[in-house]
């Protein structure tokens, strides 16, 4: 009989470590960036998810050309944290706190057209 509650005992440690060590792998995965904005002009985009975000920009595509040719309205990069899960929320033309304006800097950016199409967001690591 001591012998059935010792191997209950190993199995049930068997599992817990197992589930320990499944709950970390999935704890420490990274989530992908994701971009919510709110429906007004100039927007307000909020970011979301693991990792760090290198620059954020919002440009305005061209059909038919490559992406590198389509004009940049509006750059920013981190100088600071550059956590995603911690970033402010981050309003068009408006350089929030720990950020630095590379496209016009010493100008506002140029107001987005209404019925124009951009596009936002920036890679992350």
């Amino acid at each position: 009989m001591k012998k059935h509650v010792g191997r209950t005992r190993t199995s049930s440690t068997a599992c817990l470590v197992a589930s320990l060590i499944f709950l970390a792998i999935n704890t420490s995965c990274e989530r992908a960036m994701t971009l919510t904005m709110n429906d007004v002009n100039p927007p307000t985009f909020k970011l979301a998810g693991s990792g760090r975000l290198i620059f954020f920009l919002v440009y305005e595509p061209v059909p038919g050309k490559p992406l590198l040719d389509d004009p940049v309205m509006w750059e920013i990069r981190p100088t600071e944290e550059n956590l995603i899960s911690i970033l402010p929320p981050i309003t068009y033309g408006v350089v929030p706190p720990g950020f630095r304006q590379l496209t016009h800097r010493e100008d506002q950016a140029p107001p987005l057209v209404e019925g124009k199409v951009y596009q936002a967001g920036g890679p992350a690591f």
